[in-house]
């Protein structure tokens, strides 16, 4: 195990400013993921309300933001590591 010096104060800034990354990502993903259900739930194809493409663009961007989140664990996880 490492003892804490000078270094590792920017590690944990890192990894402090990676968890508000996350949250605000993780929190667009949530907003996302709820306009994808509303637009589900209203789509009528025999009332011509088809929102294809709307929903499709918002699944692009929902897989988007999970790689984005992914990212950012993933290099906290190695920031943490490097702690230890």
């Amino acid at each position: 195990m490492r003892l804490k010096n000078q270094g590792d104060d920017s590690l944990y800034q890192e990894i402090k400013k990676l968890d508000e990354e996350i949250d605000k990502l993780t929190k667009e993903k949530e907003k996302i993921e709820k306009e994808w259900k509303r637009l589900l739930m209203e789509e009528d194809v025999s009332k011509g309300k088809i929102y294809a493409s709307e929903l499709h663009e918002l699944m692009q961007k929902k897989l988007m933001l999970e790689v984005e989140i992914d990212y950012r664990i993933k290099k906290k996880n190695r920031l943490m590591f490097d702690i230890t």
